[in-house]
């Protein structure tokens, strides 16, 4: 009573069970190759699974830094537009204190010169004497 299993023979001898190496049959050599073969190819593909996995966590956390970066810089053009929009008002007032300091200096020449074309006029008129 032997059933080959695996290339090995079971001999049953009063409730003791021993394996006898046996000749593997050339279909149970192709069929082990093949379970070779397929557990390399299973190997093969975890190693690439866990390479692709640790690329897609490098990625992943790459993006995230990438997100916090684009934050940041855009609570600093945030910081900046508010401080142009404080320092508006200010320039404006600035603008318009040296506009109008230019202008008032400007009247008061041109005030002081229609003066003197008055009193030049008015002494032309006089008559001498």
């Amino acid at each position: 009573m032997s059933a080959p299993s695996g290339g090995a023979e079971i001999d049953a001898v009063v409730g003791k069970a021993e394996l006898v190496p046996t000749r593997m049959a050339p279909a149970a050599r192709m069929v082990e190759a093949d379970n070779s073969l397929m557990l390399t190819i299973v190997r093969e593909i975890r190693s690439d699974t866990n390479q692709h996995r640790t690329m897609h966590l490098q990625v992943v956390d790459l993006l995230r830094r990438h997100d916090r970066r684009f934050d940041e810089i855009e609570r600093r053009f945030g910081d900046i537009e508010q401080r142009i929009s404080d320092t508006r008002a200010e320039i404006e007032l600035m603008m318009k204190a040296e506009l109008l300091g230019r202008l008032t200096h400007f009247e008061t020449q041109i005030d002081e010169r229609i003066a003197q074309l008055e009193d030049r006029l008015s002494a032309a008129e006089r008559p001498h004497g």
